[in-house]
C-alpha cells in the first residue's frame, strides 16, 4: 500500500534564472529589431507586464501544497484546501514536472515543479506516482 505524499512546492531559483535569461534575449532583440514607431513602444510594455506577472507568480505561487492520499489529489493554495482532479497530459523530462488540475469549481491550476521546488525524495516519489497512474 502506497503511503501518503505531502508536497510543500518552495519558489524555484532555476525558473527565475530562465526567466531572467529570456526576458534579457527579449529585451534585446526589441532593441536590435527595425521596428516601426507604435509597435517600439508596445513590445516593451508588455515585455514589462510579462516580467512583473512572472516575477509576482515566482514570489506568490498559486499552489502552496499538493498531497496524495489514495489516489485522491488535494491542492493547498494558502489558507484553502481543494480536491483536485489530474489532468492529461503530464509532463515529465530532465527533472522538471509539469501538472495540470482541475479544481471543482471548473478552475485549472497549473503547478510546475522544477527540480529544486521540492526536496528530491518528496520529487521522486511524486514522478513514481504519476508513473503508475
Amino acid at each position: 500500500m502506497d503511503r501518503p505524499l505531502s508536497l510543500r512546492p518552495e519558489p524555484s531559483r532555476i525558473a527565475i534564472c530562465y526567466g531572467v535569461a529570456v526576458l534579457a534575449l527579449a529585451a534585446l532583440a526589441l532593441w536590435l529589431a527595425d521596428l516601426p514607431g507604435g509597435v517600439r513602444l508596445l513590445l516593451p510594455t508588455a515585455l514589462a507586464w510579462l516580467a512583473l506577472r512572472s516575477w509576482r507568480e515566482w514570489r506568490q505561487p498559486a499552489v502552496t501544497g499538493l498531497d496524495w492520499s489514495a489516489g485522491c489529489w488535494s491542492l493547498c493554495d494558502g489558507n484553502k484546501v481543494h480536491e483536485a482532479a489530474l489532468l492529461q497530459p503530464v509532463f515529465m523530462a530532465f527533472g522538471l514536472v509539469s501538472l495540470f488540475f482541475r479544481l471543482p469549481t471548473g478552475r485549472t491550476v497549473r503547478l510546475l515543479l522544477w527540480p529544486d521546488s521540492a526536496p528530491s525524495e518528496e520529487l521522486r516519489r511524486l514522478r513514481c506516482i504519476l508513473l503508475q497512474r
